[in-house]
Order: C-alpha cells, then structure tokens, then sequence
C-alpha cells in the first residue's frame, strides 16, 4: 500500500510539472490600446487637472510629437481613450514617417482626441 501511493504521488507530480511546462509555452497577448509602432505618455498636473500634455514615442524612444491640451480631461482609465490615443498614435508616427511637418500631425491629433 504505501509502495503504491508513493508511485501515484510521483506520478501525479511529474504529471502536474509536464503540465505546467507545456502551458508556459504560449505568447501573452498584448492589449488591444497597444501600438507596435510605438507608445505615448499623458502627463497631468494635479493642481491644474484639465491641462495635459500628450507625448508620442517610437518604438526606438524617440519623442516625436507632444500635445498640450487645455480645457480637456484625458481619462486614461478608459478603454475609449486608450483606443483613441492609439488612433491617434499611429496617425502621428504615419506622418512622422512621411516627414510631415508638426502643425499637420497637431491637426489630426487634436481631431481624433476630441
């Protein structure tokens, strides 16, 4: 009797453990907000809550529009915002792309944030 449960208590662990190893294969999925082609930052001020700023960055970390919006209050929280952001990410690094010049990327930002 004890020969046959420590047999099933090691089959029951290498079990478990070949388990647990194949299921750690699989790649996490990326929220649907994220960009691959890049991320931005929304900095606020406390004191002042409806002045904002909006950063776009590549992928590289280079800074390529910044935003100040006034009057307006970003809730990042939201899932509409983030998508929104995103839009409004990829328009940015599309027109960085085609070196645009800043007051046109400003146009289209502030037309899909609003």
């Amino acid at each position: 009797m004890k020969k046959q449960s420590k047999n099933f208590i090691i089959s029951f662990l290498f079990g478990l453990f070949f388990t647990v190893g194949f299921s750690q294969d699989e790649c996490p999925v990326s929220a649907p907000w994220a960009s691959d082609k890049g991320y931005w930052v929304v900095q606020n001020n406390l004191q002042d809550p409806l002045n904002q700023v909006v950063r776009f960055y590549t992928n590289e970390n280079v800074l390529i529009h910044t935003e100040s919006l006034s009057g307006v209050k970003l809730n990042t929280r939201k899932r509409r915002m983030k998508m929104k952001l995103k839009k409004a990410l990829e328009a940015a690094v599309s027109l960085y792309d085609q070196h645009r010049q800043p007051a046109m990327i400003r146009d289209y930002v502030v037309k899909i944030l609003k």
